[in-house]
């Protein structure tokens, strides 16, 4: 019998499916992190041998029947990092052939169970991916918070503060977002959040972690702070309508969401699926993922025999 095998390599930890020709898992375990940036290219490899290993032994089969396989990684983007993974598993899996992608891709697969479609991604960060039946794959945004990241938990965070700072010089919508903002960063006065911001130890965390008191003033009837999360539905819609005008015109019209955004904060999704129905009418919307990125890696492993 053949068997195939799929990654879900994150930066905590890598995860590890076998299923046999008809896709039935036979076998999950997880191991360390699987970014090399994080632990290191010796220590990935060790990880990624040691859950095969094992698999084979629980499984009582040997590699050769292992056939294919999908690993997808968190950040497995640049062509340096490919050409590694693609020598290793040449090396260590010589009668398999490997799709290397990123975590998105296997995200957007398991959510969707289908191998052409899209995923946006609104969260800390914010990106969209789509994925044709050729497996040509089209990306918007997903530039680092300093670069982009619009719609996102961050640029949420980051729009309140510089907007209530201009709400109270009368040069924007008003608002109280100022009191939580001096009681979540324990300020004496509103003003002392620009020296906060501008210090070099204050991280994308520390700022984006206030996104939460944008959404509980929003509840409150805050102007301001409406006006933020539609906008953030707005850039999150941008995204997709830019993947969308890059897609071949035959693919799969799905979509899954993903990230605490997109799928908690009701302000920011209405704005979306207002712009939705608007401009891209006849798109399946998945706010629930039909399965797991570990899932989406079998499915793609798959896909290549």
């Amino acid at each position: 019998m053949n068997y195939y095998f799929g990654f879900d390599g994150g930066a905590t930890r890598c995860r590890l499916a076998i299923s046999n020709e008809k896709g039935n898992v036979l076998y999950k375990d997880e191991g360390a992190s699987s970014n090399i940036y994080a632990v290191g290219k010796e220590a990935v490899t060790s990880t990624i041998k040691m859950l095969i290993d094992k698999a084979i032994k629980y499984l009582n089969i040997s590699k050769d029947d292992l056939i294919a396989g999908c690993f997808g990684s968190a950040g497995l983007s640049r062509e340096k990092d490919i050409s590694f993974f693609k020598n290793f598993f040449s090396s260590f899996l010589p009668n398999s052939k490997v799709y290397l992608c990123s975590d998105a891709e296997i995200l957007l697969v398991g959510g969707l169970n289908s191998l052409s479609g899209l995923c946006l991604i609104g969260g800390t960060g914010s990106v969209c991916f789509g994925r044709s039946e050729s497996c040509e794959i089209i990306r918007s945004g997903g530039f680092g918070w300093r670069l982009g990241d619009e719609g996102s938990g961050w640029h949420i965070a980051n729009s309140a503060i510089s907007r209530t700072l201009k709400s109270k010089e009368g040069r924007d919508l008003p608002t109280f977002l100022d009191r939580y903002i001096i009681e979540f960063f324990k300020l004496e006065k509103l003003e002392d959040i620009i020296s906060l911001v501008n210090d070099e130890s204050t991280t994308k965390s520390d700022i984006g972690n206030f996104a939460k008191y944008v959404t509980i003033a929003a509840s409150e009837n805050d102007q301001l702070a409406l006006n933020i999360l539609r906008e953030a539905g707005l850039s999150l819609f941008d995204l997709v309508l830019s993947t969308v005008s890059r897609m071949p015109k035959n693919h799969e019209k799905k979509l899954v969401l993903a990230g605490g955004v997109i799928t908690k904060d009701k302000v920011v999704r209405e704005s979306f699926y207002n712009k939705m129905k608007q401009y891209l009418p006849d798109y399946e919307i998945y706010l629930d993922s039909a399965n797991s990125a570990l899932d989406g890696a079998i499915l793609i492993a798959l896909s290549l025999i």
